[in-house]
């Protein structure tokens, strides 16, 4: 049993690292959803840096849904942090963030794991060019796990697993190694 555990551990751990090597520490993306309803309003992640929630937009144009913008940061933990590059600053609202406890996604202030542990996640290499995120908060909620969106509603939560087609994700990279960019 133990040998199973340790195997299942290693593959999982293996499909993180083969990812990792793609996504790049101050790369400049977007997250697509690849739900199996398609709807054309609820394509791409979305912050609102004015109140902190998190949605869906349909594209990724900065000049009208620059919240559709993230950078990426490698933590020290080995997990990554998102960082919305929305053209409203605010220090209140500024790193994508899950509630373990309700499933809500939201943005959070900083990166500190004693007082923002749902900004910690781990990118799951699906095999079909998608990925899954899996929050990696402190408290550990096997109801809300993996970032999800409802493509009829726009709703974005965390999911208890991979099998809803809201939790397949596709990156684009919009700036290698966030050199420049719109807004910076």
């Amino acid at each position: 049993m133990k040998t199973t555990t340790t195997t299942k551990s290693l593959i999982f751990l293996s499909f993180i690292l083969a990812f990792a090597v793609a996504l790049q520490d101050g790369d400049k993306i977007a997250l697509k959803t690849h739900g199996s309803f398609f709807n054309a309003k609820y394509q791409f992640l979305n912050a609102y840096t004015g109140n902190g929630r998190v949605g869906m937009a349909s594209n990724t144009d900065f000049a009208t849904v620059s919240g559709t913008w993230w950078k990426a940061h490698k933590l020290s933990d080995g997990s990554w942090a998102f960082e919305s590059l929305g053209n409203i600053p605010n220090s209140q609202h500024i790193y994508l963030n899950a509630d373990t406890y309700t499933g809500q996604v939201n943005l959070a202030a900083n990166t500190d794991y004693a007082t923002a542990s749902g900004t910690h996640w781990a990118l799951q290499n699906l095999g079909d060019g998608n990925v899954a995120w899996r929050n990696m908060g402190s408290h550990s909620n096997p109801n809300y796990v993996y970032l999800n969106v409802d493509t009829y509603t726009g709703q974005v939560n965390l999911a208890s697993g991979i099998g809803a087609s809201g939790t397949h994700w596709e990156i684009d990279t919009l700036v290698a190694g966030f050199e420049e960019g719109p807004g910076l």
